[in-house]
C-alpha cells in the first residue's frame, strides 16, 4: 500500500502510511509520547519533553544510539530480524526544528531469519 496520511499531534506532521493508526497517546504540549502501529506491529514511537535546568544532558543523538542499541539486544535475544534507517525523511515541515536538535528514524521488519 503506497498511500499516506498526516499524522500531526502537539506541532509535529508527518506523512505516514494510510494503514497505521495511533495506537496509544500521552501527555501534552510539554511531555509526552505517541505510538502509530498497522495491524501487525508498532511501526512508529515519537516521544517528546522540554527539558529545564538540565546539567550534563546527554545529546540527543547519543540517546537514540543506546535506544536503538537496546533494540536490537531485544530482537537478537528472540532472532528477531532488526533495521532501522536514522535520519528517516517522512517529516514533511522541518521548519520548527531550525535551531534544535532533533532524530528522525524508522524502522521495519526484516525477512525472518533462517537457521
Amino acid at each position: 500500500m503506497n498511500d499516506r496520511v498526516d499524522f500531526a499531534w502537539q506541532g509535529l506532521r508527518m506523512s505516514v502510511p494510510d494503514d497505521w493508526n495511533l495506537g496509544r497517546v500521552d501527555g501534552d504540549f510539554e511531555k509526552g509520547y505517541a505510538r502509530l502501529d498497522d495491524a501487525e506491529i508498532v511501526r512508529a514511537e515519537i516521544e517528546w519533553r522540554r527539558l529545564k535546568g538540565r546539567g550534563e544532558a546527554l545529546r540527543l543523538t547519543e540517546l537514540v544510539d543506546r535506544y536503538l542499541a537496546n533494540l536490537e539486544k531485544k530482537a537478537q535475544k528472540v532472532d528477531a530480524p532488526f533495521e532501522v534507517q536514522r535520519r528517516a525523511r517522512f517529516l514533511k515541515n522541518k521548519k520548527f526544528l531550525e535551531g534544535r536538535e532533533y532524530e528522525v528514524s524508522s524502522g521495519r521488519p526484516t525477512s525472518a531469519r533462517t537457521t
